[in-house]
């Protein structure tokens, strides 16, 4: 059953049947792919690929959540990612795929010359991050995983989460690459906290 969600512009659609797949090194001890393809919607952020992890993420992706420098295709920062797997184009190469950014980049007329033809450029609504991070005391704007995990349970959608890697220390892991420093852009302890007591409430399906 698909649903219409809300505070993304312009709307889309999704089907109840939802995986959302983060980029925790976890998904590597696990093959997850051939059960993950199964879903009818593929949730997956920014540039996380899937070609050679085929076995342990799937190659199916309907839906991609990614920041404004990933939707842009800047420039990755070297200092924290390895070049050979974060292409600054990979946006613009995905398709038939609907394209949600965490913030408004540019207006959606100007989207068309950052993704490919065949796709759909989409925003989060422009206050959406600071309020979930005022609402639940982040200090820090939310991860996209968090955001897009806290759009679908506001729309009663119960989803199944792979690789958020939810007991992972404060450290953030890729399971494409190695990363060399912390994230100091997001509280990734006390998003794992809020995603520990969801679990518990029975909110989402979480495979480890």
């Amino acid at each position: 059953m698909e649903k219409e969600l809300g505070l993304i512009n312009p709307t889309i659609k999704i089907n109840e049947n939802v995986a959302i797949v983060g980029s925790s090194k976890n998904l590597l001890n696990s093959t997850y792919g051939e059960e993950i393809n199964q879903f009818d919607d593929v949730i997956r952020f920014n540039r996380a690929p899937v070609n050679g992890f085929e076995n342990f993420v799937g190659d199916k992706t309907t839906i991609r959540v990614t920041n404004v420098h990933v939707f842009k295709g800047s420039m990755p920062d070297l200092k924290r990612f390895e070049i050979k797997n974060q292409p600054p184009d990979f946006v613009k190469k995905q398709d038939n795929c609907k394209i949600v950014c965490i913030q408004p980049p540019c207006t959606l007329k100007e989207t068309k010359k950052y993704i490919h033809p065949t796709s759909t450029a989409h925003f989060m609504h422009p206050t959406l991050l600071s309020s979930i991070s005022h609402k639940f005391n982040l200090g820090k704007l939310p991860t996209a995983g968090f955001a897009m995990l806290y759009i679908l349970l506001k729309n009663n959608i119960k989803p199944t989460l792979y690789g958020f890697g939810i007991n992972e220390n404060k450290n953030p892991s890729h399971y494409w690459e190695n990363l060399t420093v912390r994230s100091i852009h997001h509280h990734l302890d006390k998003e794992r906290k809020l995603l520990v007591k969801w679990l518990e409430k029975d909110k989402f399906i979480l495979k480890k």
